[in-house]
């Protein structure tokens, strides 16, 4: 047992905090007192001791904010939600710059964590499929259409994504009128050249012809 110097309690020793061969003098409540009533004393000098501690040591900064994060996983996310635009802003630009930085690290990052995670991801990329038809169905035509280049930098996407949602709410095709990959002429993948039709009318249909054609 130990008396505290501070509250002058008699206290169990593993409520000191550890000093050479012993304990310090102060318990650790006392102790954790002590020194956020010198932060508060002294808040700009303790956050730029601080900021250049994190700035000359980026690996271990790197690592207490993963295993916290890991921790505190939905303080973390309860945080993020409550942030102000002007934060969201600011650590966009943040993490815009660290990606930029470090763009081949990164790289090696994320390859690695697929490779060791290729079931999780596989399930992953299934799911969300599997949850987004209208989606995987506009990204697939728009995937085509810019292979022959297609789609003008005027066309309106999120219009085009209103259609194949749309097709996808009535189980319909969405057909481009004008073919992408006609015979005579090549249409474009925008808006005004989409339309829907049922599976066997898009089928019949083809690449064959179109309102208005000649010959």
């Amino acid at each position: 047992m130990k008396i505290c110097s501070v509250c002058a309690v008699d206290k169990e020793e593993s409520e000191f905090y550890k000093m050479g061969a012993g304990h310090r003098a102060r318990c650790k409540k006392c102790d954790s007192a002590d020194s956020a009533a010198w932060r508060a004393a002294n808040k700009e000098y303790d956050t730029a001791r601080n900021a250049a501690w994190r700035l000359a040591n980026p690996e271990q900064t790197a690592a207490a904010k993963k295993v916290w994060h890991q921790a505190h996983r939905s303080e973390a996310n309860k945080r993020r939600r409550g942030w102000s635009d002007e934060k969201r802003a600011e650590v966009k630009v943040v993490a815009k710059k660290y990606r930029a930085t470090n763009a081949e690290k990164i790289k090696v990052t994320e390859r690695a964590w697929v490779a060791n995670n290729r079931e999780k991801v596989n399930a992953g990329n299934a799911a969300w499929k599997k949850a987004n038809p209208a989606k995987i169905a506009a990204i697939n035509a728009r995937r085509e259409a810019d292979k022959i280049r297609a789609t003008p930098a005027w066309a309106d996407l999120e219009a085009i994504k209103d259609v194949y949602a749309e097709a996808a709410y009535f189980g319909m095709h969405v057909d481009h009128i004008v073919p992408l990959r006609g015979r005579t002429v090549c249409g474009l993948h925008v808006w005004d050249n989409l339309q829907l039709l049922t599976p066997k009318e898009n089928i019949a249909k083809g690449n064959r012809h179109w309102p208005g054609m000649s010959g």
